[in-house]
């Protein structure tokens, strides 16, 4: 077993994250340069939270709702209906007899979570309100079609697209304050980080001074630790960063006042488990926009574009299980993203591939290191 002094930890961390980013300074030498690690805590779709101005329409239906509406347009007649949604939910074992109805919903015969478009368009309630989290990615401004207002920054034109289209369904609507993580992050993002090696960011600047700033994005080696809470992940812990470039990547940006903000939009790549989640969620145009606290946690925002199919595949991949728990009309979510999608055209079809989306990130003191970089103990050193 071998000792890593922090200060050892400290200076390979640093070594890293210059030979990744090459970064350099105006004036001084390298070693002016600092490296502070963060693993990240909690990672969830950043949706704002205005109160009943979001959604005026009302939120979506809920899973029993939107089943009884599909089975009755099927021709099923309402006491074939009442009958097998009898006792609903159930045990949540796959032995309702509602399951296969509500998995075949749209023609009779194809999994629906599979082939939506077997299933007419049922509609879907969207967010009508004035602001969102996020970023101007399409450079308009003011003039972006359907741009938001950041409600901290105060930038018009924000796109996030993806948080207008899944803002009024109650598991993915964001309340305030400590409730800010939608439940369905919460809970996913809950499961997915003892499951899946924890993702890292390390910021490397000139020591305690404003300016240029490179960000680095990867992935350890093993799942983040819990502290003694069991709620948050453990602070200060050492993270060997896993070597695979799929889960690196790099972000230039600049700091003031305590804010570190991107200069040039990027690809930020994550490769995560496949619970919820798309196993790897890239976002192009990528920026950021981070908060170094004072109590040396870091919380913030990354927004960018996304493939839609991705984001679609995280929900229906887990088919009715999590439909019905967290009401998610698939097939709707399917034809709304379609529809709402505004980026990166296909050049056949014109079809949008990609929407615009922002995630929020809290994450905690950490040390980095690469693999290799492991020292072995000092002659006379104890192991601890």
């Amino acid at each position: 077993m071998y000792v890593i002094r922090h200060k050892h930890v400290r200076q390979l961390a640093l070594a890293l994250a210059c030979g990744w980013a090459l970064i350099g300074t105006s004036s001084g030498s390298a070693s002016a340069l600092e490296t502070k690690s963060y693993l990240v805590n909690w990672f969830y779709l950043d949706n704002y939270y205005g109160g009943d101005e979001d959604c005026p329409q009302g939120l979506n239906p809920s899973s029993i709702e939107f089943y009884r509406r599909d089975l009755l347009r099927l021709g099923y007649t309402k006491e074939q209906v009442d009958k097998l949604l009898d006792g609903y939910p159930g045990p949540g074992d796959g032995t309702e007899v509602w399951v296969p109805y509500v998995s075949h919903r749209g023609n009779g015969k194809d999994d629906v979570y599979e082939n939506p478009n077997t299933a007419p368009d049922p509609g879907l309630k969207i967010v009508q309100g004035r602001y969102a989290y996020g970023f101007n990615l399409d450079g308009r401004g003011a003039n972006s079609p359907s741009g938001f207002e950041d409600p901290e920054t105060h930038e018009k034109g924000i796109n996030n697209e993806l948080y207008r289209l899944v803002g009024c369904i109650k598991s993915l609507r964001g309340g305030q304050g400590a409730a800010r993580r939608p439940a369905y992050s919460d809970y996913m993002w809950d499961v997915l980080r003892d499951r899946m090696p924890g993702w890292l960011i390390s910021i490397t600047s000139e020591s305690g001074k404003d300016g240029d700033a490179t960000v680095t994005f990867a992935r350890a080696t093993r799942p983040a630790i819990r502290d003694a809470s069991g709620v948050n992940s453990r602070a200060n812990m050492t993270y060997v960063i896993d070597p695979d470039p799929r889960g690196r990547s790099i972000v230039q940006g600049k700091i003031k006042d305590g804010v570190l903000t991107t200069t040039l939009p990027s690809t930020v790549r994550f490769i995560s488990d496949a619970f919820g989640l798309t196993p790897d969620l890239e976002l192009t145009g990528a920026r950021v926009r981070f908060k170094l606290n004072a109590d040396g946690t870091l919380s913030g925002v990354i927004g960018g574009y996304q493939h839609w199919t991705n984001f679609y595949w995280g929900l229906a991949s887990r088919s009715w299980g999590s439909e019905y728990l967290h009401s998610q009309d698939a097939v709707a979510i399917y034809y709304a993203l379609k529809r709402m999608a505004d980026a990166n055209p296909d050049p056949k079809t014109g079809q949008n591939l990609d929407i615009s989306c922002a995630y929020a990130i809290e994450a905690v003191p950490a040390f980095a290191v690469a693999a290799d970089a492991l020292a072995k103990p000092e002659r006379g050193s104890q192991a601890r």
